[in-house]
């Protein structure tokens, strides 16, 4: 199975731009590691360090995963081999990531040309809650199946699912996911797991 890394970016020079960018979430990691915590996850990591495994997540990665906030790629993958040493089993794959890595420039426009000039009528239209919505607006990134929700209710019927959505990194902040008042304006609640179908270049089954 590829991961993320080799689908959402054809340039490998883009794809290695997009990767240390904090645009990963894994919404599943502490509720399917119940009665475990970022204590005992770290100590976990140290243990194996010590006997020389790599590769895997530290203190800082593991409780922000534990928090459902978004981390590096590296992290991201850091996390799942150090469950699955765990648990000595597959408990999580790549399949697991979120990944909020998607940009839509002409979010705006196309909206509004759809009658659709506000984000609390976009919010409506396309079941996308109205913070992440603005947050798209802004310029910020968001996850696939969002994009494909606004994609489904903004683009015009021309318009190709690759030609409006972008993923590529160059000049980004390290971090592309808005945060709020309240913190990330992406929740566990908001992020499932998803990706496009097996066969469409962003697949990652």
């Amino acid at each position: 199975m590829p991961d993320w890394a080799d689908v959402y970016e054809p340039d490998l020079d883009a794809r290695l731009d997009l990767q240390p960018n904090a645009l990963f979430f894994i919404p599943t990691g502490r509720t399917v590691l119940n009665g475990e915590s970022v204590a005992s996850l770290s100590t976990h990591s140290g243990t194996l360090k010590r006997a020389n495994h790599t590769g895997l997540a530290g203190k800082a990665a593991i409780k922000k995963v534990w928090n459902c906030e978004p981390v590096v790629y590296a992290s991201a993958l850091g996390f799942i081999a150090l469950a699955n040493n765990l648990t000595q089993a597959a408990t999580f794959s790549s399949a697991d990531i979120v990944a909020c890595i998607f940009k839509i420039p002409t979010l705006k426009a196309a909206a509004t040309a759809k009658n659709l000039p506000t984000a609390t009528a976009i919010a409506t239209a396309s079941g996308v809650p109205e913070r992440i919505v603005t947050s798209a607006l802004e310029g910020y990134r968001v996850s696939f199946n969002h994009a494909e929700a606004l994609f489904k209710v903004c683009a015009d019927s021309a318009t190709r699912l690759d030609n409006f959505l972008v993923t590529q990194a160059r000049n980004d902040s390290r971090t592309s996911v808005k945060q709020d008042a309240s913190g990330y304006v992406y929740r566990r609640t908001d992020l499932t797991p998803s990706a496009p179908p097996t066969g469409h270049h962003w697949a990652i089954q």
